[in-house]
């Protein structure tokens, strides 16, 4: 503490904070290296620089989407970011989990993927996990196995996709086919109607070409009549769908308007509304009706041997309850065989398969 303690409290930015720190325009020959727009999002694919919809990964960790590799791969026979040879056999699918709320995730750890995140993926079963469940759950206890499919799998079949502490793959600007200028569907964004900030970002990036003159900006009554328009659309959209029939948890804000109050990156909500429900507490609201009815299941299996009548407990085990009924009626046991019998004590029986480990829930 001391005098001066409230020197540096001003209510403005200088031009080295706004450049530096605040995302502001970097120019210079070396600058152009450390900008953060260069850096590949893991959700991105490397060809395209677009979200991919069906991922695949080369042996060396580089994700593309199956719509943009193939066709590369088929005319050009070599990988476009590193310009290595490649074959279409050495590509394998990927299997990315999501969240309730659509974001990437571990499916054996739930944690969210975010470009800080060690992510992995087993090339047997193309399975994305983050590197903590894989050291912790595979390698530390010599489980070589896949921790959904149960696959085996070796040790170099675990192939990172994003490593924070190693970035040099997903440098935009070090891509072969960037270096090179090809002229592919995905780099043509020059032909984009995009504002000078971001046509500076690309012709950066190597991604456009600049542009020849100053584009003509729309008129203030052109924006008005334009917003007009989309309210009006939206508001008979609303009324064309009717009543929103969504289930919502009772007194519990979704805090969208809050949200839309405090940052300019969320669209604007007027109105305070209600949080939607997951699918998960949409099923656990209806277990808990189950549960509070008290009343029980029944449903007879037709055998060789003949009839068994069984009575279904769904007020005790709603899930189970649910789970088989929903199965009983879409006939999934039509057909299967009783693979197991141990004398006064049980039956086993359900599995297509018929050996006892096959068979999947609803």
């Amino acid at each position: 503490m001391g005098k001066k303690q409230h020197s540096k409290d001003k209510m403005y930015l200088l031009q080295s904070e706004w450049q530096y720190e605040g995302g502001g325009y970097k120019g210079g020959k070396g600058a152009a290296a450390k900008l953060p727009f260069r850096r590949l999002p893991f959700n991105c694919c490397a060809l395209s620089l677009q979200p991919f919809q069906d991922p695949m990964m080369t042996p060396k960790g580089i994700v593309y989407d199956m719509l943009n590799i193939i066709p590369y791969v088929q005319k050009k026979k070599r990988c476009p970011v590193s310009g290595e040879k490649l074959e279409l056999k050495e590509l394998t699918k990927l299997h990315f989990h999501a969240n309730d709320k659509g974001e990437h995730h571990c499916p054996v750890m739930f944690k969210t993927f975010t470009p800080h995140t060690h992510i992995v993926a087993v090339k047997t079963s193309g399975n994305v996990y983050c590197y903590d469940a894989i050291e912790t759950l595979c390698f530390k206890n010599k489980n070589f196995k896949d921790l959904l499919t149960e696959e085996p799998f070796k040790r170099t079949d675990v192939i990172t996709l994003q490593d924070p502490h190693n970035v040099d793959n997903r440098q935009i600007d070090q891509f072969v086919y960037v270096k090179e200028g090809e002229e592919t569907k995905e780099s043509k964004v020059a032909q984009m109607n995009v504002d000078d900030e971001t046509r500076r970002i690309l012709v950066k990036a190597g991604l456009a070409a600049p542009s020849a003159g100053k584009r003509e900006l729309p008129s203030q009554a052109s924006i008005q009549a334009a917003e007009a328009a989309l309210r009006k659309a939206k508001r008979e959209a609303e009324e064309a769908a009717g009543p929103d029939e969504t289930k919502r948890k009772k007194g519990v804000s979704s805090g969208m308007m809050a949200a839309s109050f405090t940052s300019t990156a969320v669209a604007v909500h007027t109105k305070i509304e209600e949080q939607t429900m997951s699918d998960k507490e949409k099923n656990q609201e209806r277990w808990s009706i189950m549960r509070s009815l008290g009343k029980k299941g029944y449903v007879q299996i037709k055998t060789t041997k003949g009839d068994i009548n069984v009575e279904i407990r769904a007020d005790v085990t709603p899930v189970t309850a649910e789970n088989f009924l929903t199965l009983c009626k879409r006939g999934y046991y039509n057909g299967t065989v009783i693979h197991r019998v141990i004398k006064n004590f049980m039956m086993q029986a359900g599995d297509p398969t018929g050996t006892g480990k096959g068979g999947e829930s609803m």
